[in-house]
């Protein structure tokens, strides 16, 4: 017993450990995430960055789909129009990326419909509906939480975005993966495990209250240290982009209409890209995309990776959940943004080389991988210290035990005679 107190009390030291795919530990980030968490909340309640762009009404390309998710935390509100920055609504409309032939046969539609070329020079990474379609999102009025979706209509999307994977390998052939399909593995694994920190951290219980599930956390993530390391693995991964796209960041036009929030915003990215981790960042410690590809911008597979990650934009749309929508296409836009940054043929790229809703969503979606991450370690604390409770009181008991047990046979050595 006194072994089995001590395996459990010590079971729960933390070490150190490495990310895969990435030449950092996880204590690594956690310090980085710390640095970054006040920066981060400022720069999400500025209009610029809480204020997003989005289509939640596109037709499902891949099966029939009504969007019938019932449950009203699943419902966003849209922006009014004098929530809107005027200069955003003056604005001429942005071009339309396609869809190319051939890419959707993984799935069996009953909604047939044409498909266009993309352009093969476009460095967008997914699919963008035309401005008509788009409506302005209040991203503090409408926060990521659970909202009920749950059952077949989430493990269909899942199942249909897991099978972009152009390199074709389920779990347990993860280790067969060349690094590029290992990337877009985690990539995917990543944006999941992000989404389930989300929900259960911020689970509905009964009462329609928002509180913590450990028990969720425990079966979804905490019981698979894949997809953790897969969410740290995004976190440097957008990390690093941040730092290629540093001086893109420093000099894009930050305009609401509101010259003393807009130096505000422009003074919290300058804070923001003189952390450490940002300002230097080098690849021999962080992530190193030059081994992708063989550090060829131009590589043929480049156009198949990016054509399924295109794909997977265009899934999201077939998401009966408004919010799980809405937050879905943040993050996969994060993440597209980070990889046209990574895979750049011009670097460092130009402020007018991106968009607004891109500088949005890559700073916003590093925002809630941040969030994740504390999520995580919340849990784990929490964890941590139920296991360090329980091994203290088993080793309590175990010393009890062998007290009385020593005393018993104190006892039992004693004559008889002097007894009395």
């Amino acid at each position: 017993m006194p072994i089995r107190a001590l395996v459990l009390f010590f079971s729960v030291v933390r070490v150190c450990a490495e990310i895969p795919e990435c030449c950092c530990t996880k204590e690594t980030v956690e310090t980085t995430n710390a640095a970054f968490t006040d920066i981060l909340d400022r720069l999400r309640a500025t209009t610029f960055f809480r204020i997003f762009k989005v289509s939640l009404n596109e037709n499902c390309q891949f099966w029939s789909n009504p969007k019938t998710c019932s449950q009203p935390t699943c419902a966003v509100c849209a922006c009014e129009e004098n929530e809107v920055p005027s200069p955003w609504l003056s604005e001429q409309q942005g071009r339309l990326v396609t869809k190319a032939p051939g890419l959707f046969d993984f799935v069996n539609r009953t909604l047939e419909s044409e498909f266009l070329e993309w352009e093969q020079d476009d460095d967008d990474w997914i699919v963008q509906s035309p401005n008509s379609k788009m409506s302005y999102i209040n991203l503090a009025i409408n926060p990521h939480t659970d909202t009920g979706y749950s059952g077949e209509g989430p493990r269909r999307i899942w199942e249909a975005i897991h099978g972009q994977n152009c390199f074709d390998a389920s779990d347990d052939q993860y280790q067969e993966l060349c690094l590029e399909g290992k990337v877009f593995f985690r990539l995917i694994s990543g944006l999941r495990s992000c989404v389930t920190a989300h929900v259960s951290g911020n689970y509905i219980s009964a009462n329609q209250q928002i509180k913590p599930n450990l028990q969720l956390f425990q079966k979804s993530l905490g019981d698979h240290p894949d997809r953790l390391d897969s969410l740290y693995f995004v976190f440097v991964f957008l990390v690093r982009a941040v730092h290629k796209a540093r001086q893109a960041l420093l000099d894009f036009d930050y305009n609401t209409g509101n010259p003393e929030e807009d130096l505000y915003v422009s003074r919290l990215i300058e804070e923001l890209m003189e952390q450490p981790m940002i300002r230097s960042c080098p690849a021999s410690e962080w992530f190193d995309e030059s081994a992708l590809f063989e550090g060829n911008p131009l590589h043929p597979q480049i156009a198949q990776y990016k054509a399924h990650f295109r794909n997977i934009s265009l899934i999201l749309d077939c998401v009966e959940c408004e919010k799980c929508q809405l937050y879905g296409k943040l993050q996969v836009l994060g993440i597209g943004t980070a990889l046209k940054i990574m895979f750049a043929k011009q670097s460092p790229m130009p402020p007018d080389a991106f968009q607004r809703n891109e500088i949005i969503a890559l700073v916003m979606t590093l925002a809630q991988f941040s969030d994740g991450l504390h999520i995580i370690q919340s849990f784990q604390q929490s964890e941590r210290s139920f296991r360090v409770s329980g091994a203290l009181s088993i080793f309590s008991l175990c010393l009890f035990g062998v007290f009385c047990f020593r005393r018993c046979r104190t006892s039992s050595s004693i004559p008889h005679s002097k007894r009395q």
